[in-house]
């Protein structure tokens, strides 16, 4: 948002350095920086890579893209070990205070602590983390490129087909006559955030992610986006519709 509506990029550069230093020797990020306590939500690991995308698209600064690409390779190094021998990221946390880092992805109301219940079932592989992952690797690979590393670029852009073919293969399932993404390998239960991540990663055709979105927002039935998720999910519902359409938050989210 900041560097949407100010050319003065003071905050953001203040915010993506704190999150920098505060990596961890596994490749992860804490939550929140700076901080004395370790607390880490490998989702965020993903956010903090994305706003160094953004500040590129918005700024250009080759030099500052530079600085940040080291800690955002160890960031995708940690979901790269991370993967399951059916290729998605495997199982990585969980609710909070129960396992080592708080598999976050958002206040829908029927989740654990904004964990999709997907992680206490099979592998406990949340596809979010996958779909994120493929998002970072989709992004990273623009800011390499950008910074002369053309190799690295490649590499991620490889590394992108390979899991995106893996999700498609093992993380798709049937829900009233639609194909959606599953909130985990081979679970039948879903949400609006996978569907909009299979939007915004490209595993679906805009036709087909049409008819997902059509299928899950404003369902009862399945976990809807709250507030720390609404703006993507309503940006990218209006990519695949060609529409402006406004969709409202989850019951929980409304709270917020």
């Amino acid at each position: 948002m900041a560097d949407a509506i100010s050319a003065d990029d003071r905050l953001a550069r203040q915010a993506m350095e704190a999150f920098r230093r505060s990596q961890r020797p596994d490749g992860l990020i804490n939550a929140d920086a700076p901080t004395v306590k370790s607390n880490v939500i490998p989702a965020f690991s993903i956010y903090y890579l994305l706003m160094v995308h953004d500040h590129m698209m918005y700024f250009g600064d080759k030099a500052l893209a530079k600085r940040h690409l080291p800690a955002i390779d160890g960031i995708l190094g940690f979901f790269d070990r991370n993967l399951s021998e059916q290729g998605p990221v495997g199982k990585s946390g969980g609710p909070i205070m129960r396992h080592r880092y708080w598999s976050f992805i958002d206040w829908a109301g029927v989740w654990d602590s904004g964990v999709p219940a997907a992680t206490g079932k099979g592998s406990g592989s949340v596809t979010m983390e996958s779909l994120l992952y493929l998002d970072g690797l989709q992004k990273t690979a623009e800011l390499a490129e950008f910074a002369g590393r053309t190799d690295t670029a490649a590499e991620y852009r490889q590394r992108a087909g390979a899991l995106s073919d893996a999700i498609r293969t093992h993380c798709l399932g049937q829900y009233q006559g639609t194909t959606l993404v599953q909130d985990g390998p081979g679970i039948e239960g879903y949400s609006v955030h996978c569907q909009v991540f299979a939007v915004l990663t490209g595993i679906v055709e805009p036709a087909e992610g049409k008819q997902m979105l059509e299928t899950v927002v404003g369902n009862p039935e399945v976990p809807q986006a709250s507030v720390a998720f609404i703006f993507t999910c309503s940006a990218r519902w209006n990519d695949a519709a060609g529409t402006k359409r406004q969709m409202t938050c989850g019951k929980y989210g409304a709270r917020w």
